[in-house]
């Protein structure tokens, strides 16, 4: 993927505003019952022409905790691929998805609303890209995104089972935006890193030890942020280790967006500027809960 810039996330505002406007609109009495026929998708809507169906119907959900609960990880798991990829290619991504299953849902004739698959197909790929990324679960629960993608996944294969039909058209928007994935991506990014690591070693053993003792400092660098999530105050010897990493980079370079960092993504590790943002990333903790920088 090359070196990634910021690239902001606006669309995924769009699309949580979407979720708040629509699913308020079908939470109101008549109103919200007429909403609810207008947005849901059927297939004698998509005969009529109410394409829009389409693109409506992951955004009916009840608004109650869970909802608020939902629209935080959406943004916890949407924002950092957004501003990896593009606005482009993150909404391609969104749409296979969702198309995908609406019109799985429409060939078998069954009414299909909710998100349970474009949302799957976000947990996934950021699983896929950041596995050690941590999301507090009711705020209180450290979970590392991987773990919940695992759990997350295996749930929603037996509410897919469940189902019936309707499980199918959410499995097919699913599995249909995975598959985007891995074909624009060509790999899963570990089976990627394994086998060049495999031909690395193979073909140019210096670049494979070169590598490792990349991975070692990396290693440090987790052990870091883990003491300071922790509460422990960062030693001078942490600070000189930060130092002598901000040495290799070049200040005239733009950081990454601070939701893409992560010491174990396939991005940040490599990345000269890692250094830079490892000490932003740790400076916005201490300033987040009062501590003297």
């Amino acid at each position: 993927m090359g070196r990634l810039r910021a690239q902001g996330y606006n669309s995924v505002w769009f699309l949580i505003g979407a979720f708040v406007v629509i699913s308020g609109l079908c939470a109101t009495g008549e109103m919200g019952r007429a909403a609810l026929n207008a947005f849901a998708l059927t297939r004698e809507g998509l005969l009529r022409g109410e394409l829009w169906r389409l693109i409506t119907y992951p955004f009916i959900a009840t608004l109650d905790l869970w909802f608020v609960f939902k629209i935080l990880v959406y943004f916890y798991i949407a924002a950092p691929l957004e501003a990896t990829w593009g606005t482009r290619r993150f909404l391609t991504l969104f749409g296979v998805s969702v198309i995908v299953g609406g019109l799985t849902a429409a060939a078998f004739n069954v009414p299909l609303i909710g998100d349970a698959a474009v949302f799957m197909t976000l947990m996934l790929i950021h699983g896929f890209l950041f596995p050690e990324n941590v999301i507090y679960l009711f705020f209180i629960l450290p979970v590392r995104i991987k773990t919940l993608a695992i759990i997350a996944t295996a749930i929603f294969l037996m509410h897919c089972l469940t189902k019936g039909l309707v499980g199918l058209a959410y499995f097919a928007g699913m599995l249909s935006g995975v598959v985007y994935y891995m074909a624009t991506t060509r790999s899963i990014p570990w089976v990627r890193r394994a086998r060049r690591r495999i031909v690395e070693r193979a073909l140019n053993p210096e670049a494979a030890a070169r590598r490792t003792t990349t991975e070692r400092l990396m290693d440090r660098a987790r052990t870091i942020i883990k003491s300071h999530q922790d509460g422990h105050r960062l030693s001078d010897e942490d600070r000189d280790y930060i130092e002598a990493l901000i040495q290799r980079s070049d200040p005239s370079h733009d950081l990454c967006s601070p939701y893409s960092f992560s010491p174990d993504n396939t991005i940040c590790p490599p990345c000269s500027e890692f250094g830079r943002c490892l000490r932003r990333y740790l400076e916005s903790e201490e300033q987040d809960a009062g501590k003297p920088t």
